[in-house]
């Protein structure tokens, strides 16, 4: 079995979940990044984003072949035909990706008929899986922000003392509130 590993543009991690679960086989798995026209045409990106982003991929292709990852830079045109191509080259049997959350991309991901076995590994750049959010979230009634941070804090134990926040409150958005109130109303008043 030969696995492939696809690094999304967003995903420049040494750590992140797909590079992590081969590791220690670095030298017999082939790595693919792909500078894809067609994606940078299908949202409205900046022009100096863009290049930010692909400058980024093409030092972390580096970082790995520095790393001793075989790795693959593709520039292309049609990202699916760059995908299948460089599959076919290496005699990819299984393809790894960290799960890109990014919907679009993910329903088209799911809908390719590749020739290999796809493989959705779970996106470490985030405390929470979505499985767990999930979780969390199928046990309320109704979704708020300050319950979910309350939730992280006491699971990460972040600005905690026990089961309390630290200082006693959980959060100071009432004070931020009115601060900014303030703020809005005394540079409305100058503008007269």
């Amino acid at each position: 079995m030969t696995v492939g590993i696809w690094v999304l543009g967003n995903q420049l991690w040494l750590e992140q979940a797909a590079l992590a679960s081969c590791a220690e086989q670095r030298q017999e798995v082939s790595v693919l990044l792909i500078e894809s026209a067609q994606f940078a045409m299908e949202r409205p990106y900046h022009q100096q984003k863009l290049v930010l982003v692909w400058s980024a991929m093409r030092h972390f292709a580096q970082e790995l072949k520095d790393g001793g990852w075989p790795v693959t830079y593709s520039i292309e045109d049609d990202t699916e035909a760059a995908l299948r191509a460089w599959i076919q080259a290496n005699s990819i049997s299984e393809l790894r990706l960290m799960d890109p959350v990014d919907h679009p991309f993910s329903t088209w991901l799911r809908g390719l008929d590749l020739p290999c076995e796809l493989t959705i590994l779970d996106n470490n750049h985030f405390l929470w899986s979505a499985a767990e959010f999930n979780a969390w979230a199928g046990k309320r009634k109704g979704l708020l922000m300050e319950s979910f941070y309350r939730e992280g804090r006491q699971r990460f134990d972040v600005l905690m003392t026990g089961d309390q926040p630290e200082g006693g409150q959980w959060n100071f958005d009432k004070d931020n509130s009115q601060t900014a109130q303030g703020q809005t109303q005394h540079s409305g008043s100058s503008l007269v």
